[in-house]
């Protein structure tokens, strides 16, 4: 379950935590296992307001509480697993300008790149367009700075 997963990290008190996941009902580790909760979107919106999920985290997930995530074998992973793999190995760096080209790839390039390349992708597979879920607990823009590897070198 992902309340359970999301439970289990939450327990290690990291500062800053990234939450990648490509399975069904993936918005259960933004949403904390609320039974109630239909969309990611009003419980995303009151955040704010409630100030209890942990400072610093992202959380990138394949489909909403109420959706599956969509695979196909041209991929041989999931849509989002897919696009995920093609953003780390480059593609993400420097994308669309929201960040310098110079071989690290930030929070924010890997969010532009999925929010405009899985749709892409999922429509030119199969036919509809899907969109990953993309938020944050903070309302720090620099949470998109956070870069996922160092330079080749470094």
């Amino acid at each position: 379950r992902m309340d359970k997963v999301r439970s289990a990290v939450e327990e290690i008190g990291a500062r800053n935590v990234v939450m990648l996941a490509d399975t069904c009902h993936a918005g259960k580790l933004i949403t904390r296992g609320d039974e109630k909760a239909i969309g990611i979107s009003p419980y995303v919106n009151s955040l704010a307001q409630k100030k209890d999920v942990p400072k610093g985290w992202i959380f990138m997930v394949a489909s909403d509480v109420d959706r599956k995530a969509i695979e196909d074998s041209s991929w041989s992973h999931g849509a989002f697993t897919h696009c995920l793999l093609n953003a780390m190995n480059g593609a993400a760096d420097g994308y669309q300008s929201t960040g310098a080209k110079d071989g690290v790839v930030t929070m924010g390039e890997l969010r532009a790149f999925m929010n405009s390349v899985m749709p892409d992708e999922t429509l030119r597979i199969l036919g509809v367009a899907k969109r990953p879920v993309i938020t944050t607990s903070t309302g720090d823009p620099d949470i998109w700075n956070l870069s996922l590897g160092a330079k080749k070198g470094d």
